[in-house]
């Protein structure tokens, strides 16, 4: 029984350490990045072009990238299991080539920006060119291709459905208490 458990201790310990240098390699990857940033298992982020503002958390299995463009993430931002931000596309209107021969422009994919106190549910995905405003939740399952308003409440089935997230007086109150404004600009 003793040496069960000091076997399962034993592997324990190698999953936590290897855990925390695959974190450490892929906080490597950002070009910035503030503290307090969790990564879920399995994630997959491009090197090079994604900046990360403060206290932000991966849920497992996101893949965030953009081979030619900029991803920014601001801060305070949860992300769900399972979201994706392709921040890119790949060029389809080259006659006489495959899809796949098509070659992209550097710096082509523009910015995909997740602004301060954004959550991202599960399984979404974020197309290239979108910024989320300030404040907003986007449903789980929701594909984004377009800009989404500060403190809206962002899902899609067959169309895009976008809601206030706050009142105008509660919006006010909101901004007041976590960013000492008197004016909130939505």
């Amino acid at each position: 029984m003793r040496f069960t458990a000091l076997i399962g201790a034993v592997l324990n310990f190698f999953k936590r350490s290897n855990n925390y240098f695959v974190r450490q390699y892929k906080l490597s990857k950002f070009i910035k990045k503030g503290k307090k940033i969790y990564i879920g298992e399995n994630c997959i982020f491009t090197n090079g072009n994604i900046e990360l503002g403060d206290n932000i958390y991966f849920g497992a299995n996101c893949v965030i990238q953009s081979a030619h463009g900029k991803i920014k993430i601001g801060n305070n931002v949860m992300f769900g299991p399972g979201v994706h931000i392709h921040g890119g596309n790949h060029p389809i209107h080259e006659i006489g080539k495959y899809i796949k021969d098509c070659q992209k422009e550097i710096n082509s994919d523009g910015l995909v920006n997740i602004e301060d106190d954004v959550w991202v549910g599960s399984c979404a995905i974020i197309l290239k060119g979108v910024t989320i405003g300030k404040g907003s939740v986007i449903g789980a399952g929701s594909i984004v291709t377009k800009d989404v308003p500060p403190y809206s409440i962002y899902f899609n089935k067959i169309e895009p459905i976008i809601k206030k997230r706050f009142t105008e007086d509660e919006l006010l109150e909101h901004e007041r208490i976590l960013y000492g404004t008197k004016n909130c600009e939505t």
